[in-house]
């Protein structure tokens, strides 16, 4: 009896104690919670929170899910991320109970979808998107990502037969294609052609029908991307396409091929025409010619931005095609307050051997707001051009400069920056940039002004013209013959940077001599240069003294950066000895 009297009090106590111990885990949670609360985290309001963490999730990739990891932080955390219907409207295709779950917790919001195709075991993981595709009309952004399984994409497109009433921007593209050749090709019809909120449509690397249904008249953005795929179309199927969205305000055309006729004259227009009145930015990437034609037929208002990227077939005077249909986009035919749309600041940077860009605003710069804004702020320029060709010879850089400046619109310019280029003869200067005729401020940097003083001493008659090819046209005989500057004839403002000023700009002168002549050839004119000096070497207190007798007005900082030791040259301690030194160009052999 005694045993089983143990074995009943033995119970009783175990009983006890698991009693007790509840109770003190209880207390203990109680406890924990109530310091839990102490924590600012717990005491932001419940919106405020779900703010939070829709943010972090909007810092991740679509593909990345650890911003799931904040619903597990604590109970608290867990009930406003489960109340947070906008954090869960992001969905990520995975398997079906997943896809499932975010439809459930995201409640009626608008859904934000991302279709990855590109991985093989997608097949097996996106059973899931059927139900979005059933639930379509709550799709507002949709993006697919394709790959090179055609059955899986296939597949797809067959389930988006729904209508898509507040569906705001599609995107299709092909990330992996590299070969030549398409993978993808998009149906001429999508969600029944009901999709009137849509603005923004992406296809790239993929093919697609001119006639399709996602190019309607709600587009404001679109892109159409043809590298590695080589669409074969005619201007007319693009310019039908486009007139189908006349709110149009971005224009994406990048390597749109469009068969360009043999008579296909640039400043001629000829065929069919649309007009884009809304368009804020055109961008075209592709063959000179082609990227040529394209422009003569889409008219749009003067302040439309243009980046024009072209590439030459064969020739490097393809680039006058491109010339000569931006001219024909800046006449302002009837157009109020023309002066206010043409292009006056100018400059061009050499990207490599075989590339260069122009970069024209239509504000006018004065030099110094010119040179800070083509370093800062190229993006906002009116005129964007990059050219591109085959070889790496100088020659053939500055013969695609002559071609693209000879046939732009450029006769308004009146800021021009030149940065680090090769040395352009003198004539060169003249025939590239001959037609800047109203010029009157320019900024040069480094070996690109060896030349230049020379050019600017160049004249030549006011009535007759001379062609690129030599052939002088003469002006009418009863009017008088003067002689004028040959190169930017206004201009009354010249900066230097990092100019050299012992370089031989010809065989028995330094760049000195030159620019000394040259500020007395241009006082015979009546026109009196302002030059400023910047981080040039060579260039001592004296000559700035000699450039202010002869007229000049000259601004420096008195930086003497220096190749010699002034007192090896002023022997005699005359102000004069320098110029023995400046007689003869320095060079290291004369050490």
């Amino acid at each position: 009896m005694s045993a089983v009297g143990d074995k009943e009090f033995v119970e009783r106590t175990r009983e006890r104690i698991d009693r007790e111990l509840a109770q003190l885990r209880a207390r203990i949670y109680v406890l924990v919670t109530k310091r839990n609360e102490l924590s600012h985290a717990l005491t932001l309001p419940v919106e405020l929170l779900s703010e939070i963490f829709i943010l972090n999730a909007v810092t991740h990739a679509p593909d990345d899910l650890s911003w799931v990891n904040v619903s597990y932080v604590c109970r608290f955390w867990r009930s406003v991320a489960l109340q947070t219907p906008r954090l869960w409207t992001c969905i990520n295709f995975k398997a079906e109970p997943w896809v499932s779950l975010q439809l459930e917790r995201s409640k009626n919001m608008p859904l934000v979808a991302h279709v990855d195709l590109r991985a093989r075991q997608f097949a097996s993981k996106c059973d899931g998107f059927a139900l979005v595709a059933e639930r379509m009309d709550r799709v507002r952004h949709l993006t697919i990502s394709s790959g090179e399984m055609r059955g899986t994409v296939h597949k797809r497109w067959r389930h988006m037969t729904y209508p898509a009433p507040i569906l705001e921007s599609f995107i299709f593209h092909n990330p992996s294609q590299t070969r030549s050749g398409p993978t993808s090709h998009v149906p001429t019809q999508l969600f029944r052609g009901e999709c009137p909120s849509l603005k923004y449509v992406e296809l790239r690397q993929c093919t697609w029908c001119w006639a399709t249904t996602l190019f309607t008249y709600t587009v404001t953005h679109l892109t159409l991307d043809g590298h590695n795929v080589h669409p074969r179309t005619t201007v007319d199927e693009i310019l039908s396409a486009l007139e189908l969205m006349p709110n149009l305000e971005r224009l994406d055309l990048d390597h749109i091929t469009p068969e360009v006729p043999w008579f296909f004259i640039p400043n001629v227009e000829v065929g069919h025409f649309i007009h884009l009145p809304r368009l804020k930015s055109l961008r075209i990437d592709a063959l000179a010619l082609n990227c040529a034609i394209l422009l003569c037929h889409i008219s749009f208002p003067m302040e439309t931005q243009l980046i024009l990227c072209c590439n030459t077939f064969r020739r490097l005077d393809e680039f006058i095609a491109v010339g000569h249909a931006v001219a024909t986009k800046h006449r302002g035919e009837g157009v109020v307050d023309i002066e206010d749309h043409r292009l006056k600041s100018l400059t061009f940077v050499p990207l490599s051997e075989n590339s260069l860009q122009l970069t024209a605003w239509k504000e006018a710069y004065c030099a110094d707001e010119l040179h800070d804004v083509a370093r800062k702020q190229p993006g906002h320029a009116a005129l964007q051009l990059f050219l591109q060709w085959g070889g790496r010879s100088p020659d053939f850089s500055v013969a695609s400069l002559l071609y693209a400046c000879r046939s732009l619109p450029l006769e308004t310019v009146r800021t021009f920056y030149i940065p680090k280029y090769f040395s352009l003869a003198d004539q060169a200067w003249i025939e590239v940039f001959g037609g800047l005729k109203g010029v009157n401020s320019v900024w040069v940097k480094g070996m690109a002004a060896t030349h230049l003083p020379d050019a600017l001493r160049r004249e030549t008659c006011s009535q007759c013209h001379v062609d690129t090819t030599g052939d002088v046209t003469l002006g009418d005989p009863l009017r008088r013959h003067t002689r004028v500057p040959s190169l930017f004839p206004l201009l009354h403002t010249l900066t230097l940077e990092e100019v050299d000023f012992t370089s031989e700009a010809c065989p028995d002168a330094s760049f000195f001599w030159q620019l000394q002549d040259a500020v007395l050839e241009r006082a015979k004119h009546s026109n009196r240069l302002k030059l400023t000096i910047h981080r040039c070497r060579n260039f001592i207190i004296e000559q700035l003294q000699d450039l202010r007798m002869v007229g000049a007005e000259v601004t420096w900082n008195g930086e003497e950066i220096l190749d010699f030791d002034l007192r090896d040259i002023d022997s005699d301690d005359s102000e004069e000895d320098y110029e023995d030194y400046y007689n003869e160009p320095w060079s290291d052999s004369d050490e």
